[in-house]
């Protein structure tokens, strides 16, 4: 009898956790998390000029707790220069993302759309993509 009952309850025990990781499992993170890479530049729909080296550095990283970081990088002189972004965002109704930042001399918005791997940022003013990439 006591075999029985010690059987189970490891079985109860066992059903009881597994249940906990297969609901654990159902969660998932929102796919803007993560370092987005700077990739490309596209004007009136097609690839402008390449990026440099420095440029290349740039990327934002978005964390799962709503804060984020823009990091852009730009050739200043002969030296490449960070100009730190830090903020917040959050996700639209429609599906668009919204970030707000501060630097070391402006608070800024930025809109932000996401396509397969590719994050863009589409300039309202100019006929300008920016296209970052998840890394």
């Amino acid at each position: 009898m006591k075999r029985i009952l010690t059987t189970v309850v490891i079985l109860s025990v066992l059903a009881v956790s597994s249940c906990k990781k297969d609901d654990d499992a159902g969660t998932s993170e929102d796919p803007i998390v993560g370092t987005w890479k700077y990739t490309k530049v596209l004007v009136d729909g097609k690839e402008g000029t390449p990026l440099s080296d420095c440029e290349k550095k740039g990327n934002y990283v978005f964390k799962a707790d709503g804060t984020a970081e823009d990091n852009y990088y730009d050739d200043v002189n002969t030296a490449c220069e960070l100009d730190k972004g830090t903020g917040t965002w959050k996700k639209n109704t429609d599906g668009t993302y919204t970030g707000t930042f501060k630097d070391a001399e402006d608070d800024y918005t930025e809109n932000f759309t996401l396509e397969g791997n590719e994050l863009k940022i589409i300039d309202n003013l100019e006929p300008i993509v920016d296209i970052y990439t998840k890394q």
